[in-house]
């Protein structure tokens, strides 16, 4: 040939048979991904296409989810729950705001969590008060035993927010003496425990 040879433009593919489309996008929507099973449903509908033609369909559909982020762990989900926000990067705090946007009853009780830390860590009476008038009657189940045994231990909790007092020191004791019977594996008696301790 003395040039070489000139193609035809290919028009972009578009599918044939558009009133199955509102169809598959419904079926796509419930949760059916599947070509070869999408087209076994066209064909009693009248339609005749192919499972390749459905394939082809369905390709821009599933790059749009695979560009989705992906969805955390269970564990992953447990850790960014009970960090503090102010501890999380960007993405993890991103991928939590989009949990927490998909179940919104978790999304309570997180903010019920944010807000007993942040009221505890302030030393803020007034507003731990508020915050057990909120999480009792919540619909929570996890909450409500957690603000009945605030209420039981109500004195102590006020204590340690309006005084500067703590038990620290005498936590941090007991543990020495606790840790030096174990070494004593069960048999050293107080005459023995008292000269160690």
């Amino acid at each position: 040939m003395e040039q070489p040879p000139v193609y035809p433009l290919r028009r972009p593919w578009a599918p044939q048979w558009t009133p199955s489309m509102e169809y598959l996008g419904q079926r796509w929507a419930q949760g059916c991904h599947t070509a070869r099973r999408l087209d076994q449903e066209l064909v009693p509908r009248g339609d005749q296409g192919s499972a390749r033609l459905v394939r082809k369909v369905l390709q821009p559909w599933r790059a749009r989810v695979e560009a989705a982020p992906p969805t955390p762990t269970p564990a992953r989900r447990t850790w960014l729950l009970l960090q503090p926000a102010v501890r999380l990067r960007e993405a993890d705090r991103a991928t939590l705001e989009r949990f927490l946007r998909a179940h919104p009853l978790l999304a309570q009780g997180y903010a019920l969590k944010t807000r007993v830390h942040t009221r505890l860590a302030q030393q803020d009476r007034a507003a731990f008060d508020a915050w057990l008038q909120e999480a009792e009657p919540s619909d929570l189940p996890s909450f409500q035993p957690v603000a009945r045994s605030f209420r039981q231990d109500y004195a102590a909790l006020i204590a340690a927010l309006t005084t500067p007092w703590s038990t620290g020191q005498c936590a941090g004791q007991s543990g020495r003496v606790k840790r030096l019977k174990r070494l004593g594996y069960g048999r050293a008696t107080l005459d023995l425990l008292a000269p160690r301790i």
